[in-house]
């Protein structure tokens, strides 16, 4: 990749909201995410923090801390 096309490409990203910043390592439902509007990507990122509140209620930290950090 050229110099430019890299500063191009950061341009893009740093247009990103910062919560879609985070999701840019979880792959491809991240990426769905990120392709839809940003109305449609809050109530996504809120389900899954209510679903990673479920898995923290039953203890299951793990999986729990996945979903956080797909929502931070």
């Amino acid at each position: 990749m050229s110099i430019k096309e890299f500063r191009e490409k950061r341009k893009l990203f740093n247009t990103y909201p910062p919560f879609l910043l985070h999701t840019l390592f979880h792959g491809s439902q991240a990426d769905k995410i990120r392709q839809a509007d940003f109305g449609n990507a809050f109530f996504i990122f809120d389900d899954l923090k209510q679903e990673g509140n479920l898995y923290y209620e039953d203890k299951n930290y793990y999986q729990a801390i996945n979903l956080y950090e797909q929502v931070e």
